[in-house]
């Protein structure tokens, strides 16, 4: 797992009530809107005549106020919905390593917009496990919580052929002897 399922969970949940309280302003601004003009063109007396412009201003503030905000929360949906994207992605990946270019090709942007919005989301806490290395021809690496080379990788015994073979946890690979399947799923004491 390559999310940090409680920040973009909390992300989400706020995102979801900003856009529906953002919603309900909204409502409330363009009915208010709606009684101003009824009220200019004298159909309503509910609003003073020479308090028409106030309360006008104020109906187009509930508009434009919740408006930012669901602005802002859309976004953060949008980054969530990137964030499940890379996770989907490196949870497919069967060796660790993902060149940015092909990932590029997965989401439709150049390398260049595709490791800001990496970042973006690493510094948001959405992301974890994972890093952009290697400046001039970037790769994505996957580290299942490891931090040393040591704990990423372990010899293991192919259950074919019984050859040993250098495993990355949580990854499956081949026998370099047989050609078997060798998964390693159980991570060693990993801090």
């Amino acid at each position: 797992m390559y999310l940090s399922k409680n920040k973009l969970l909390f992300s989400q949940l706020v995102s979801w009530i900003t856009v529906l309280w953002t919603a309900f302003g909204i409502f409330l601004g363009i009915v208010g809107i709606g009684l101003c003009i009824s009220a200019m063109n004298g159909n309503y007396n509910v609003i003073e005549e020479d308090e028409i412009e106030s309360h006008f201003a104020v109906y187009i503030a509930f508009i434009i106020v919740p408006g930012a905000f669901l602005i802002w929360a859309v976004r953060n949906l949008k980054l969530a919905g990137k964030a499940n994207k890379f996770n989907s992605m490196f949870e497919s990946d069967p060796d660790g390593v993902i060149s940015a270019e092909r990932a590029s090709r997965l989401f439709g942007k150049n390398v260049y917009e595709l490791t800001d919005l990496f970042d973006k989301l690493v510094k948001k806490g959405y992301l974890i496990n994972c890093s952009l290395q290697n400046p001039d021809n970037p790769v994505f690496v996957l580290n299942n919580g490891a931090e040393t080379v040591e704990e990423r990788y372990d010899i293991i015994h192919c259950p074919n052929c019984g050859a040993p073979n250098s495993v990355k946890y949580g990854f499956i690979e081949q026998c370099q002897y047989c050609g078997s399947k060798v998964n390693m799923s159980v991570k060693k004491n990993i801090r």
